[in-house]
């Protein structure tokens, strides 16, 4: 049930339940998401990142990733600080470096880190036909878990066949440039893609159908709660209830 190539070897994580790891990474995703002080952020990387080191993750992949996320937390920073009003500790020419937003700025760091890093260790390894089938199982709709499946099997086509026209396009002395025609051209070449993508999605349907399709994909994954499932479970809880009652009273901690 886990992506093995982004992964070492197979990890402890992986041996739980996929819907309880799903149940947990979106409900430390929305508490994380709202909480509102340093210190309970920072506990919450401290959790995300013990359980990074449980899934084992590939070291190259993980810093590719986190790099794609923190290429937008270095704009936050640039931004942020300058902009936000407040009490000023700095000055750069015109602009003055806020407290508060260099405060607003690590928290939203902290927490999209934090964010990051339980994705990958509870939910990046499952594989897209176990990630579907899970949430199929924990009751989500249908139809989404259909997009799901059919927008990961066939982006890969669509930028094939996005590319087949844009060479063919370079081949008849296409060059593209910042006019009007240059902008003509493309729409066309997407018009295309669109248009053959929808032909092919009759074609595939049709296939289906004359296969047996009855509206719901079977899978081979088989679900079975086990006590590590609700061990794993309790321990993510405490370890959320304990970040949650942080931020609601952080001064109780502190004293």
């Amino acid at each position: 049930m886990c992506d093995t190539p982004f992964l070492r070897e197979v990890p402890f994580l992986c041996r739980i339940d996929p819907r309880f790891r799903i149940v947990v990474a979106t409900a430390y995703a929305i508490a994380l998401a709202a909480i509102q002080n340093l210190p309970a952020a920072c506990l919450g990387v401290v959790f995300a990142f013990a359980l990074l080191l449980l899934a084992r993750p590939n070291p190259g992949a993980t810093c590719k990733r986190l790099a794609i996320i923190n290429i937008f937390i270095v704009f936050l920073w640039i931004t942020v600080p300058l902009t936000m009003g407040g009490d000023s500790i700095a000055a750069l020419g015109p602009f003055h470096v806020s407290r508060a937003g260099i405060f607003l700025a690590l928290l939203v760091a902290l927490k999209c880190n934090a964010i990051a890093f339980v994705f990958i260790a509870l939910v990046a390894p499952i594989t897209i036909s176990v990630l579907a089938h899970s949430l199929e199982r924990l009751r989500f709709p249908a139809k989404l878990v259909f997009l799901l499946l059919f927008a990961y099997r066939y982006i890969y086509v669509i930028e094939e066949e996005w590319k087949r026209l844009y060479t063919a396009a370079k081949l008849r002395g296409f060059r593209p440039k910042t006019n009007v025609r240059t902008y003509g051209v493309l729409a066309n070449m997407l018009g295309m893609v669109f248009v053959h993508s929808f032909e092919r999605s009759a074609r595939v349907y049709e296939a289906m159908q004359l296969r047996g399709f009855c509206g719901k994909f079977r899978s081979i994954a088989l679900f079975q709660s086990r006590l590590r499932d609700f061990v794993f479970t309790g321990a993510a809880a405490a370890a959320l209830g304990s970040i949650i009652l942080l931020d609601i009273f952080p001064g109780k901690f502190h004293g």
